[in-house]
Order: structure tokens, then sequence, then C-alpha cells
């Protein structure tokens, strides 16, 4: 990268920060999604998002006649229906989607985050897997370490400007609670002139991130510390959130 680019980058960053933290930026103006873009000569991006994080469940209400004698199959593609492998169980996830909300955006983009704390009587907290955070270690996500965590009904906001090119993601740093589904997918793209694996591909579209997850029946609670009858390994595997459950 070109120095001084780089250093317009970010004096960019640093002032959209300074307005951000003086609240004088509406970020409602600046949705997340429409980071979503080709990044050949794009300029960065302020990308905001709200997570949401609660307690949910698999087949719920919002779910409908999914399952079940003489069930309805397109309600299990409800909005807000999260169907895992089609067995009920307490979950915890980010704007009631298994997994949460992708992000994609642009290398050199401001990412920022309102993580609201939604689950009475547990903190928690995101760590962005795959990104060094070398210019905001502050935003790691690590409880204790990095930052205090977010208790009920708080919000806390991450704020960094996108340093991992690739194909990454962000999940809970706080007990197991990435296990019980508070984790997504996060891409960062690059122009495909100084991507090494360009020629390899002709569209990069957010429709191909596959996501693939191990998954328990049963809330991550149950194994710690452990049962002495029982062997802490997951119960199946999710593709993009969805799987299935075979009885014989």
């Amino acid at each position: 990268m070109d120095l001084k680019f780089a250093l317009n980058v970010s004096l960019v960053v640093v002032a959209f920060l300074a307005l951000i933290s003086a609240q004088k930026v509406d970020l409602s103006d600046y949705p997340g999604e429409a980071c979503y873009r080709n990044c050949d000569g794009t300029a960065p991006r302020i990308c905001y998002f709200k997570f949401h994080i609660e307690r949910y469940h698999v087949l719920g209400q919002a779910c409908g006649n999914c399952f079940g004698n003489n069930s309805t199959p397109a309600d299990c593609f409800n909005p807000q229906c999260v169907t895992a492998d089609g067995v009920e169980r307490g979950i915890m996830t980010v704007n009631r989607k298994l997994p949460g909300d992708s992000i994609h955006v642009c290398r050199n983009d401001l990412i920022v985050v309102d993580a609201i704390n939604m689950m009475s009587g547990v903190s928690t907290t995101l760590h962005w897997h795959g990104f060094l955070m070398k210019e905001s270690p502050w935003m790691d996500g690590v409880p204790f370490v990095t930052q205090c965590p977010i208790q009920f009904a708080n919000t806390f906001r991450y704020q960094f400007h996108s340093r991992g090119s690739g194909t990454q993601w962000y999940h809970s740093h706080a007990g197991g609670q990435k296990v019980n589904g508070i984790f997504g997918g996060i891409v960062e793209r690059i122009p495909k002139k100084d991507d090494p694996n360009g020629g390899e591909y002709d569209f990069d579209l957010k429709e191909h991130l596959i996501l693939i997850s191990d998954w328990m029946e049963v809330v991550e609670e149950q194994f710690s510390p452990g049962l002495r009858s029982q062997a802490i390994q997951p119960s199946n595997l999710l593709i993009n959130g969805k799987g299935t459950v075979i009885k014989v």
C-alpha cells in the first residue's frame, strides 16, 4: 500500500472516530449493509451495525407450524425463525438469527457495532476473530483483559477499521456463549488486483459465505464443569445455521 494513501486513510479514520465520539455523526445514515460492494477503487466507508444479543429458542413462536404433524414447511423460513437441526432448545442469538448477521466490508472501512446485551443476569463481549487490533486493542472483546464485560441492559460500542483481509468470524468471548449461538461471519474484501487468488474466481458474493459450526442439542452450561456420564462433544454440524437429525 502507498504510504501517502495509508496516512490519508488513517487521518480519515481518526476524524471519523472523533466525530462519532463527539456524537456529531448520525450513524443511522451509514447502514452496514451498504458496505457490501465491489471494493475496486472505492473510498473507505463507515459501516454501522446494531447487534441485539438475547436469549432465544430453536423452533419458537416465530416458526409457526414449521414442525410436527401436518406442518407447513414454508413457516421454517419465517423471519426470526431459528431451526438449527430441528431439535428444540434454548439458545443465545444476535438479532434473533443463527448465525448472527454477517458483516461484509472493504479494507480500511470503519466498522462500528453497538452490542446491546438483552440477557438478564448474564454479561457478554464480542471478539473479532482474525483481526489483530494493533491500533485498537481495547476493541478485541476479551473480558477482563481488553474490556469490562457488557452487563445486562447495557450497550458497548465496538469501533475499529478493517484490517483482516479474508473470511473471518466474530463470536462471544464470555463463557461458552458462542456454543449457544452467539457467532457470525465477517468478510473483508480487497481490490481484486491485490488479491493473490483474484484470478481463481469470477464473482465474490455474500451469498457464497458458508459458515460451518458444531452444535449441541443442550445448552453449553450443562457441560460446565461437565457430566461424568457424558462426553463433551457436539451432537451435530450446522451449515449456515441449519442441519438435520435422522432418527433411527
